[in-house]
């Protein structure tokens, strides 16, 4: 497993996509399976080892990997639990959320408050504030 406990995580709600890093992923000791989870209470998202059991884990086939940075889940449904979660939350934009590994537990937390907003690549600055 990787030292590095930072772990960071895209959400594309226009796609319907989430974006893990292999980073995120080597530091969690690349699952075969993984369960996305979201806590809307304390606005977190959890990634963790799935098994092929479990119906609602996505499989990882890293021979796959286009690019070989990132993997890329499409879910509907998890995507717009996050928007009833966040509903400032923009559904033409991308955020991107760093996290942290818990060390020995296979498990990536993210905090949905203060993601960083990405417009067409590009942060979007909030002179509001």
């Amino acid at each position: 497993m990787s030292n590095d406990l930072s772990a960071t995580l895209l959400i594309d709600f226009s796609k319907y996509r989430v974006r893990l890093h292999k980073k995120t992923l080597s530091a969690m000791g690349n699952p075969e399976y993984i369960l996305l989870m979201v806590n809307p209470n304390d606005k977190n998202i959890a990634i963790m080892r799935g098994t092929s059991d479990s119906t609602a884990a996505h499989r990882l086939n890293y021979k796959l990997f286009k690019d070989g940075r990132c993997v890329e889940i499409y879910s509907r449904s998890f995507v717009k639990k996050l928007l009833d979660v966040c509903p400032d939350y923009k559904i033409k934009n991308s955020y991107r959320l760093t996290g942290q590994i818990i060390p020995g537990k296979s498990i990536a937390t993210f905090s949905m408050v203060g993601a960083e907003e990405l417009r067409a690549n590009k942060v979007v600055v909030d002179n509001d504030e």
